[in-house]
């Protein structure tokens, strides 16, 4: 029976199984869940950073701020599921 105590020697030290974990290697250490594209993620977290700073009401389209800003709102919670 293993010790839970015992450092696994698998892993380099001072790191533990959690923190390799990264996009590319495949699935997650527990219940082998698929791993996201986390480069993937974080490039469509900045483009949707990027459209959320510039957006603002305009006198001339009001309702165009708020057609952007439902088209924002639906873009993140599809990524929030695909993290999921």
């Amino acid at each position: 029976m293993d010790n839970p105590m015992k450092r696994d020697t698998s892993v380099p030290a001072g790191q533990s199984r959690l923190s390799r974990w990264g996009a590319g290697q495949g699935t997650s250490p527990k219940g082998g869940v698929p791993c996201p594209d986390t480069s993937t993620t974080a490039a469509v977290l900045v483009g949707l950073a990027g459209r959320v700073r510039r957006l603002a009401p305009s006198h001339r389209d009001p309702e165009a701020f708020h057609m952007e800003k439902s088209a924002i709102e639906g873009e993140l919670k599809a990524l929030a599921r695909k993290v999921r």
